[in-house]
């Protein structure tokens, strides 16, 4: 590109908030881990020429993307349990306040029209790459393309938008955006909030982005991503990866942050480790994979057969949410039973009129610290298009483990 695309990342915290809260629960349990984050191009996306060259100049910028003071002062004011109780304690502040992104620890190479890109370093700063580089690559694409050129002008997608809001408004949706990962724009999830809070603002509950929650004072939502349940079965076993997993966010954040993630390893061998305390516990559970009306009935059944009122409990959708038509029928099947929530990314940050992207960013191998062995990491979800791993090898093993046909 002859002309300067601008820096797209200029914010510590424009970042899924379930990464600072993954961040801190490794920052106190697996200080030394190690890992491995890869791009997968699921989509099969054609990157222009200069692509790989333009990424990395725009990592190169996160040097000067740090934490300020008025990003910490709104963490303290706004991350903490309903009782006032901290999520945070002053040591990781004070790694906060002293993290430097390390551009050396991406690795980005281009081969044609394909683009490899890989992540490497200690987890508690690793852990930081995967949602900005996956807004970078979008947004870079968009621009580098011209596709950017061919979306919908502000004017259109303000009226697109106020539609779907008021159709969020006719169905008494609650819903959390969750579009940051695979964003048209940096300025369009903005825009796109600005429409939200002015045409249906009774119908957002928050945003997994930290940084509109607090340039919007809204609600940063977010818990756990399935990268916390696939760095224990790679360190303890696939069996063992949802017990402990469950476990140590239970011991770091002491019943906050109580919506859980199941279909890692398949919803049925989570719901086999979602014990009576675990159930008691948890305010609920997210769905990311799978038919949505089977999982309802699935989770109700097993909140009842542990004597549990399911009208206590909640849902977060968050698999495919993009029609009316599924929100809908996810509502009927719901009222009544238990309580639910949407989380909706591409539907909301990327519907301005081209492609949406189909990009994901997965952990691939860790290691306890630099003197164990590398263990490749898996995801076998209920959706057996998405299951994925550093090596074939270990997904057929996880497959076998876990008693999949």
């Amino acid at each position: 590109m002859k002309n300067q695309i601008h820096q797209i990342i200029t914010d510590f915290d424009d970042q899924d908030a379930y990464k600072f809260f993954m961040q801190y629960a490794a920052f106190k349990h697996y200080p030394n881990a190690i890992v491995e984050y890869n791009f997968i191009n699921r989509g099969e996306h054609k990157y222009p020429d200069g692509f790989g060259e333009e990424l990395q100049r725009q990592i190169n910028f996160m040097t000067n993307v740090r934490f300020t003071p008025e990003i910490e002062k709104y963490f303290r004011l706004r991350f903490k349990g309903k009782d006032g109780t901290p999520y945070f304690d002053e040591a990781y502040y004070g790694f906060l306040r002293g993290f430097v992104y390390k551009p050396e620890r991406v690795i980005i190479n281009q081969y044609g029209s394909d683009l490899e890109v890989k992540a490497r370093g200690p987890w508690i700063e690793s852990k930081l790459w995967e949602c900005q580089v996956m807004s970078i690559i979008c947004e870079l694409y968009y621009i580098m393309t011209g596709l950017n050129k061919k979306a919908h002008s502000r004017e259109d997608r303000r009226k697109h938008n106020k539609i779907k809001f008021e159709g969020f408004a006719s169905l008494e949706a609650k819903v959390a955006d969750f579009s940051m990962r695979r964003r048209f724009s940096k300025a369009n999830q903005e825009e796109m909030l600005q429409d939200f809070l002015e045409f249906a603002p009774q119908c957002l509950i928050g945003t997994s982005n930290v940084m509109f929650s607090r340039k919007f004072d809204i609600k940063a939502i977010g818990t756990q991503a399935h990268e916390w349940y696939m760095f224990h079965a790679a360190m303890f076993g696939v069996l063992s990866a949802n017990p402990v997993g469950l476990e140590k966010w239970v011991a770091t954040y002491q019943g906050a942050l109580g919506i859980s993630l199941t279909d890692t390893y398949g919803s049925k061998n989570f719901w086999e480790n979602f014990n009576l305390l675990y159930s008691k516990l948890f305010d609920g559970v997210r769905h990311d994979s799978d038919d949505p009306i089977k999982y309802k009935s699935d989770a109700v059944k097993h909140y009842e057969s542990l004597g549990i009122n399911s009208l206590h409990k909640t849902i977060v959708f968050s698999d495919g949410i993009n029609s009316y038509n599924i929100m809908k029928d996810i509502k009927e099947a719901c009222i009544g039973v238990i309580m639910h929530t949407y989380g909706i990314g591409t539907w909301l940050g990327n519907d301005v009129g081209v492609p949406a992207m189909n990009i994901v960013i997965k952990m691939i191998f860790a290691k306890m610290n630099i003197n164990t062995p590398w263990k490749p990491c898996v995801k076998i979800s209920d959706n057996p298009a998405k299951s994925m791993g550093g090596t074939q090898e270990a997904i057929d093993l996880y497959k076998k483990e876990l008693g999949y046909e």
